[in-house]
């Protein structure tokens, strides 16, 4: 998104799995990040890059234990 309009950058969500779009909306082009992040942390830069154009459908947590934690977000456009 560092350089490209917002308009296309909405566009491309749909298109791409939601690390990715975290990456390409936060991070210049040719730089990615560790995507080992809370869920917390994960819903505030999802909230931020994502505006409120979509928003948190629904979020399942899976086989949570001591050590780790697998969670889904899924998020949705609002009509």
């Amino acid at each position: 998104a560092h350089d490209a309009p917002v308009e296309v950058a909405n566009e491309c969500i749909d298109s791409f799995l939601m690390t990715e779009v975290a990456s390409i909306l936060s991070e210049p082009r040719g730089e990615r990040s560790d995507y080992h992040m809370l869920e917390g942390q994960w819903r505030s830069l999802l909230d931020e890059v994502l505006g409120p154009e979509f928003v948190l459908q629904r979020a399942i947590s899976c086989s949570p234990d001591n050590q780790t934690g697998l969670f889904m977000l899924h998020y949705g456009r609002t009509v």
